[in-house]
């Protein structure tokens, strides 16, 4: 498993490697037209496959539209663990759907440990129709290969596009999009979401940056015995450049999950902080906690399901010329809850490789 594993990020490295050349490591222009982009690989291991697995995260001065995909796109990605509820047979009677168990709080599920390869591609597009006014647009796709379980294989793509408004005396920029986003599992279509963005940010001065987005999110879940939902968020941040070197970031976002099975329906909010370093040798570390919390706010059940989470990530990355990078880094998550079968944990590492330009 671990040689599969390998084999498949040298073979990437050597591709990458033979196709990065200096002319494309800045990106292409042409005339008005801008185009970056950015493919990546990621080998990692997780002590249990059914939760998130870990990430690279974001650079120390990375702003790039893909980044902003991949949070959209990770926010429409269904719960394996919800998956699985909705498939199984012990649903069949409709007047207990959904009701959990209370005989057992804070009962750990089943633990499912798992290799897996992560690919990820991004292709973005700017039209500039002047200093203060461009068209951007972008595509991502993502495919997650699980080593033992294929149930939990999926692929992911989505598409953005809106106009960019710089106000430069204010240092604001606002940028409303659309995001059509689509999960397959299992060779199976699991959601289709539509998202509509409010995306502000206001560069206050040199070190300090100030950002708010919203989002408001129409999902089909299309597989089966599986119900549509709304969802509205939003989410604050703060970006401080304590020296050029170390840079701080703050984030809290709100979240009001509805759902057409009231079961399922909650109220969530997560928080995070995170730290990232410059090092020689174009280099960067970085640290970062979040919490979150969820409620699930249907009256039938008594108490009501409450989940606390704690994501602990540590990565190391560094750039190379001709737009080449890597990273490595850990990750350990848990989840806890007050009902039986609901809480988990994860420790999970991850070694990736990829080029942009």
């Amino acid at each position: 498993m671990r040689l599969n594993l390998t084999a498949a990020l040298l073979t990437t490295v050597s591709l990458i490697a033979f196709a990065a050349s200096p002319a494309m490591a800045g990106g292409y222009k042409i005339g008005k037209n801008t185009f970056t982009g950015k493919f990546s690989i990621t080998a990692g291991q997780n002590s249990n496959a059914a939760t998130a697995a870990a990430k690279a995260g974001k650079s120390f001065d990375d702003d790039d539209e893909d980044e902003d995909l991949e949070d959209l796109v990770d926010d429409n990605e269904l719960d394996p663990q919800e998956l699985a509820e909705d498939d199984s047979e012990e649903d069949d009677d409709d007047d207990n759907d959904g009701i959990p168990d209370f005989s057992e709080p804070g009962t750990p599920a089943q633990v499912y440990r798992d290799s897996r390869v992560q690919y990820g591609a991004g292709l973005n597009h700017a039209y500039a129709f002047s200093d203060t006014f461009s068209w951007k647009s972008a595509v991502l796709a993502g495919v997650n290969r699980q080593m033992d379980r294929h149930e939990l294989n999926r692929i992911n793509w989505a598409a953005n596009t809106g106009p960019e408004f710089k106000i430069k005396s204010g240092g604001v920029t606002i940028n409303p999009s659309v995001t059509y986003a689509q999960l397959e599992k299992a060779h199976k279509n699991q959601s289709e979401s539509t998202i509509a963005s409010l995306a502000t940010k206001w560069k206050v001065n040199k070190q300090l940056d100030l950002s708010l987005r919203m989002n408001k999110e129409f999902r089909n879940n299309v597989a089966p015995r599986t119900t549509n939902t709304d969802v509205a968020a939003f989410k604050i941040g703060a970006a401080y450049k304590l020296t050029p070197k170390d840079k701080f970031s703050l984030n809290f976002s709100p979240k009001i999950d509805r759902n057409e099975n009231a079961l399922k329906s909650k109220d969530a909010w997560s928080a995070d902080i995170g730290y990232a370093r410059k090092l020689p040798w174009a280099m960067t570390a970085g640290v970062a906690y979040k919490y979150s919390e969820s409620e699930f706010i249907n009256g039938v059940a008594v108490p009501l399901r409450k989940d606390k989470d704690h994501l602990y990530t540590t990565a190391l990355s560094k750039d190379f010329e001709n737009g080449m990078f890597a990273a490595i880094g850990a990750a350990y998550k848990s989840k806890d809850a007050n009902i039986a079968l609901k809480g988990n944990h994860d420790k999970s590492v991850f070694i990736q490789t990829g080029w942009k330009f």
